[in-house]
């Protein structure tokens, strides 16, 4: 990371690792929007947290059309019905699955069942 002022520390307790820039990190905007291409399928992990929610209906207003989301508790979770619903209204095809992403034999099944390799 040499050339961006960039420093790291090592806390003293496992798990923890801070970063901090002692100079401006140069940032420019993209020449346009993202758009992405509505053919594929885009797999989100955590797909009805918040994180994993966001960015579906993030992926949706940029072009994505097919989504398959993965999370423990599968349509099932509270947040489930109103997430479908929305991206429903904006015509986006949504495919959830309860499944546990370490879960290797699950996570083949949900690949190859959505036409993933």
């Amino acid at each position: 990371m040499s050339g961006i002022g960039a420093k790291w520390s090592l806390s003293r307790r496992i798990g923890k690792v801070v970063i901090t820039f002692e100079d401006d990190v140069p940032v420019q905007p993209a020449p346009e929007p993202l758009r992405l291409d509505s053919a594929p399928t885009y797999l989100i992990s955590g797909g009805l947290g918040g994180f994993g929610a966001a960015t579906a209906r993030h992926l949706a207003a940029r072009g994505a059309q097919h989504l398959t989301l993965v999370s423990r508790r599968g349509a099932t979770a509270l947040e489930a019905a109103e997430l479908l619903a929305e991206l429903g209204t904006h015509g986006v095809q949504v495919h959830v699955h309860a499944v546990g992403v370490a879960d290797e034999a699950q996570m083949r099944r949900v690949l190859k069942s959505q036409g993933f390799r």
